[in-house]
């Protein structure tokens, strides 16, 4: 005979769903980055093992206890411990990097290769099509299965918050933290070797001016006069790919000068995913162009000053 399921428990809880802060985790170090997977947390309470581990396909009534809405909560964990981990460790990488290194995280294939390491799909109780039946393959699609283990990861974050109302969440977090760091140790090493890509201006106590100003405009500033074109144009991306996502095209964007004696010169070029930050990518090469900027800015006095004889010769 079974043994007997464990009863859910009736009406309201006397515990919500815990509320991360911000913090709960800390910025990624590479000693942060483990040499081999952590061990998965244990859920301690027998009704969210059983809920985070029945798909719903087998329950008589969609209402029936299922990892259904516990993979609902669990997304909402991981984007925002990813998001919180992401802010606090890139702090000079622009919104349009932050999200894709956070789909690098969360996206379901990523999810999925963490759930197969713990071998949550196989612990799970499934509809028959993401079984074999004797010699018969698996009827589920490739892209079903994917999204279930997925979801089977997702649910699992949840129960580990929520089977400890006082250690699940940073249990959870601290997992999270470090398989995360495995998935991107090279942006974690690259960031710790450029120190201003570890600083959160958002959280600092004062702002200076310069850094207010985006290069395009400090550009404009420093070599920009009447008479003088600063272009911005394509270039040939020769198939250029993101370093860490090879799925994601690069933009790649020159700046050119008409003026101080030039014509069509290339100052600078810059690459990114987004093709703005790609033109201010070439404006701070040109700007990071000391000699050459020196060059134009005395150039630019030197006009300044006669243009403020010849005014003053007409008054």
């Amino acid at each position: 005979m079974d043994a007997a399921l464990p009863t859910p428990r009736e009406g309201p809880t006397s515990t919500a769903p815990p509320i991360p802060s911000f913090t709960l985790v800390t910025p990624w170090t590479p000693a942060d980055i483990p040499n081999s997977m952590p061990p998965l947390p244990e859920i301690s309470n027998p009704v969210l093992k059983m809920a985070a581990f029945t798909h719903v396909g087998v329950v008589k009534h969609k209402s029936d206890l299922s990892y259904d809405r516990l993979e609902w909560l669990g997304d909402a964990y991981v984007e925002l411990i990813s998001s919180s981990l992401i802010f606090q460790t890139f702090g000079g990488m622009p919104t349009g990097k932050c999200s894709q290194i956070r789909e690098l995280l969360i996206r379901n294939a990523n999810l999925g290769e963490y759930s197969a390491h713990y071998k949550l799909f196989e612990r799970a109780k499934l509809p028959a099509e993401f079984r074999p039946n004797g010699n018969l393959p698996v009827v589920a699609k490739p892209h079903e299965i994917k999204k279930v283990r997925g979801d089977l990861f997702e649910a699992y974050v949840a129960a580990v918050v929520l089977s400890d109302p006082v250690h699940g969440l940073p249990r959870a977090a601290e997992w999270l933290k470090a398989l995360w760091a495995m998935t991107i140790k090279d942006q974690i090493r690259t960031s710790a070797r450029n120190p201003g890509m570890g600083i959160v201006k958002e959280l600092g106590e004062t702002v200076t001016e310069e850094n207010q100003i985006a290069p395009k405009v400090r550009l404009s500033q420093v070599i920009g006069a009447k008479g003088i074109t600063i272009r911005y144009e394509d270039l040939p991306s020769a198939n250029k790919k993101d370093k860490y996502n090879k799925k994601l095209a690069l933009f790649s964007v020159g700046v050119f000068l008409d003026g101080w004696g030039e014509k069509n010169k290339l100052l600078g070029t810059g690459s990114d995913l987004n093709k703005k930050e790609a033109g201010q990518k070439a404006a701070q090469m040109a700007l990071d162009n000391k000699k050459l900027m020196k060059v134009y800015t005395e150039k630019k006095k030197a006009f300044m000053a006669a243009l403020g004889e010849t005014e003053d010769a007409s008054d």
